[in-house]
């Protein structure tokens, strides 16, 4: 018999619906990778319910057969559905650490030089 995980997780379905004993994957840990867990259970304000739809904030209990430490819940850690790609991981192309921007800058009250960074303010990113 292997040894099961369990989390408490709260969040908003953003698209599609989660139900009760589906298989999602949890992630991305540092690596980009994802590992699959359960839905135990459903919870929407305290009550236990069996699927959940976009826009709903909800409570979901999960089981994983892999350890999921304390730091590998953040912010931006999602549960997806499984890709089904054999050889590579195809959660790679999903996930992204770093992006270049080409900015244009319409007006600023300093002198913007070589070497200035600028700052992007884009708000809640999945």
């Amino acid at each position: 018999m292997t040894k099961a995980f369990g989390l408490i997780l709260g969040g908003v379905v953003v698209k599609g619906k989660v139900k009760v004993n589906q298989e999602l994957m949890f992630g991305p840990d540092k690596n980009g990778n994802f590992k699959p867990v359960v839905i135990k259970g459903i919870h929407e304000d305290r009550v236990a319910i069996n699927e959940a739809s976009a826009t709903q904030s909800v409570c979901v209990n999960i089981k994983s057969k892999e350890l999921i430490k304390r730091n590998h819940v953040r912010k931006g850690v999602s549960l997806i559905n499984p890709m089904k790609v054999k050889g590579v991981n195809p959660y790679h192309s999903v996930v992204c650490k770093y992006f270049d921007a080409n900015i244009k800058v319409l007006h600023h009250h300093t002198t913007i030089q070589e070497g200035y960074q600028a700052v992007i303010h884009v708000g809640g990113i999945r």
